[in-house]
């Protein structure tokens, strides 16, 4: 029986997705603060647990890393430093309301659109009909030099000399996402540290809008 197709890997789907919908609207619901940032720590869990589903292990290790150890503990260490926690927080008023759930409704027609037109092909399923998709994701292969072009590589199949043999995408996921960070997309790979320089700009914003205040 596959993995993906398993019935524990459909029920650890529906727990870690009803915990990520559940967490999401408890943080824009509840009116404590510090409440809402522990809520929205757990919300970046549940989506780890989902890229682990989806044999994204390396995301899921990035988004604890980034957003559950930095993002989310900065924000709960700004709001319990700065904000009158049991009073809760402050309503922006209706044009903030109205803008926060139209951003909302796009966001979830994209979301509902993407779902729609992707194509969910079960990886074993996929493999299953096609030797050179099972040894590209899986397995080893053996590439090939394009006609024109010899400076891309197709697959050309199942390797047949462990030499020059390629290891699958799911082989060694985190090594060849470490070597294109490195070498390939080190430029966009470094813009990733804008998301922890815009929330020290948030935790500076709220501690400048507390001195205001006193």
């Amino acid at each position: 029986m596959s993995i993906e197709g398993s019935a524990v890997v459909d029920v650890a789907f529906w727990i870690v997705a009803v915990m990520a919908i559940a967490a999401a609207l408890l943080v824009v619901t509840v009116r404590d603060v510090f409440k809402a940032a522990a809520f929205l720590a757990a919300a970046f869990l549940a989506t780890a647990g989902l890229f682990v589903l989806l044999r994204a292990e390396f995301l899921a290790v990035v988004q604890v890393l980034i957003y559950v150890g930095a993002v989310s503990i900065l924000i709960i260490f700004t709001v319990m430093l700065v904000r009158n926690v049991p009073g809760g927080n402050r309503t922006g008023g209706p044009f903030y309301v109205f803008a926060g759930a139209a951003a909302a409704v796009l966001l979830a027609l994209g979301i509902v659109y993407a779902a729609f037109k992707t194509d969910w092909t079960d990886l074993d399923q996929a493999a299953a009909g096609d030797d050179r998709v099972a040894a590209a994701l899986t397995g080893q292969y053996q590439a090939e030099a394009a006609p024109g072009d010899g400076g891309i590589e197709l697959i050309g199949g199942p390797a047949a000399d462990q030499e020059t043999a390629r290891q699958g995408v799911f082989r060694r996921t985190a090594n060849n996402l470490g070597t294109l960070f490195i070498r390939d997309y080190v430029l966009a790979f470094e813009v990733i540290s804008v998301v922890l320089l815009a929330a020290l700009i948030g935790a500076l914003a709220l501690a400048r809008e507390r001195g205001a205040e006193t």
